[in-house]
């Protein structure tokens, strides 16, 4: 995920693989509670924008007939890789 400040836009990007084919994405901002609308991943990967704010927390789940994946990260300005919700 990929935060720019300037333009309070946060961009997701879903790599294609096997393991998210056909996946659904979901998004939803904890600290605003807004969410973005479902996704399918496709063939190529999914890229994703959505307005957001520094310090919002956003859960991104991937949801497939298999799996349910999910998890939280704290937007900072920059790529965010290691900021994980604390609650």
């Amino acid at each position: 995920m990929f935060y720019e400040a300037t333009t309070m836009t946060a961009t997701l990007a879903i790599p294609s693989c096997d393991e998210n084919a056909n996946a659904d994405l979901f998004v939803f901002n904890r600290t605003s509670g807004g969410g973005v609308e479902r996704r399918t991943v496709g063939d190529d990967g999914t890229l994703l924008n959505f307005s957001a704010n520094i310090g919002d927390e956003v859960v991104v789940t991937l949801s497939t007939n298999e799996q349910l994946i999910s998890s939280c990260f704290v937007l900072v300005d920059g790529l965010v890789a290691s900021s994980i919700c604390d609650r």
